[in-house]
């Protein structure tokens, strides 16, 4: 389902700030030191931080 949106805002030339990578562990879920303590699917600021980083890198 992910492909689906990420091509469709490729296309439309919409930029992502794609951390899958940098965020996930090899089964694909979120690891622990993004998430909120009790939560594992919501994002803490660990992460947040990590999308400012980002975006301060590409110079938004």
């Amino acid at each position: 389902m992910q492909h689906v949106l990420t091509d469709e805002l490729t296309v439309r030339c919409v930029e992502l700030v794609d951390l899958r990578d940098r965020v996930t562990d090899a089964s694909g879920l979120q690891r622990p030191a993004f998430c909120q303590v009790d939560d594992t699917i919501h994002d803490n600021r660990a992460f947040g931080r990590l999308v400012v980083s980002e975006l301060l890198d590409r110079g938004l």
